[in-house]
């Protein structure tokens, strides 16, 4: 759906929309982010050719199904675990990762010195000991807050960049500026995608008896760690050529609070049987009633 062929019913909408995203974004509630991708390169990801089709039809494809990184995360033994995992296993991954870190000779001085600032915590990743207190203590926390806990500390992992994590990693890079974004889309010929997510660097009352670390990595750092998906319910649109397409979902919202935290209601019912057609992607990562959210 194109921005300049709103109804004027539909512009009052999407301006509520983009007010409550913009007072959440300014509280410190979620993040507003942006990604640049060549067009070729975009397109291809939903089987469609630049020389044949339409930003129509990829506004279609990319409002149902999202956007895939490379790869998904997964453990040694390749079994593919859901992007909302929480598990012992997660949180011994995790701490595993940051003993992994101290215990090889950084190539960064940036790291050295957010280390030797945090000397404290890091100091508890390095003793192998206090990996049971550690998931003794994020056991005392309910889904949803292990699920925070998680992604803050994937996401300080994923800024250090010491360790192997980034090759498989769920996270990718995003910016807040849209000008960083151009950069890899080659300005108005490229795409770039809007979207939006929880802002894991916020301070939250859940890490209480958990290492929190003071600052991130860099503080001057433009890009922002993301999931290896976006979910088309968190893209509200993408621009292309001067033109601006919004996710159709928006004008279907009736709760716009509740929606920055639960996303748009898109319908992808069948994404299972459409996906072998109509994208590259080998699986589809979807929220299944057992928790998990992967399917092949």
């Amino acid at each position: 759906m194109k921005i300049s062929e709103l109804t004027k019913e539909q512009e009052v909408v999407y301006d509520l929309f983009i007010e409550q995203l913009k007072q959440f974004d300014h509280d410190g509630l979620v993040k507003k982010l942006c990604r640049g991708y060549d067009l070729e390169f975009a397109y291809k990801q939903f089987c469609l050719d630049v020389k044949y089709n339409s930003d129509d039809q990829f506004a279609k494809r990319l409002f149902y199904y999202g956007n895939k990184a490379k790869s998904f995360w997964k453990f040694q033994c390749n079994r593919p675990y859901g992007i909302n995992e929480v598990s012992d296993k997660v949180f011994s991954l995790i701490f595993k990762e940051f003993y992994q870190i101290l215990q090889k000779a950084s190539v960064n001085t940036q790291t050295d010195k957010y280390i030797a600032k945090n000397s404290r915590w890091f100091a508890f990743f390095s003793n192998k000991s206090n990996q049971e207190i550690f998931l003794k203590t994020v056991k005392l926390y309910n889904d949803s807050e292990r699920l925070i806990i998680r992604n803050y500390y994937f996401s300080i992992i994923h800024q250090l960049n010491e360790s192997n994590f980034n090759d498989s990693s769920v996270l990718i890079s995003s910016t807040t500026n849209e000008n960083e974004a151009n950069k890899f889309s080659g300005g108005s010929k490229g795409i770039k995608i809007f979207f939006w997510q929880p802002n894991l660097k916020k301070k939250r009352p859940v890490f209480k008896d958990l290492p929190i670390f003071n600052g991130n990595p860099y503080e001057n750092q433009h890009e922002i760690p993301v999931f290896g998906v976006i979910f088309p319910n968190y893209i509200y649109k993408f621009t292309h050529n001067g033109e601006t397409y919004l996710n159709p979902a928006i004008f279907k919202l009736t709760d716009f609070e509740i929606a920055m935290f639960t996303g748009l209601p898109v319908d992808n019912e069948d994404i299972d049987t459409k996906k072998n057609d109509e994208t590259i992607y080998k699986s589809i990562v979807t929220d299944n009633p057992d928790g998990s959210l992967f399917t092949n």
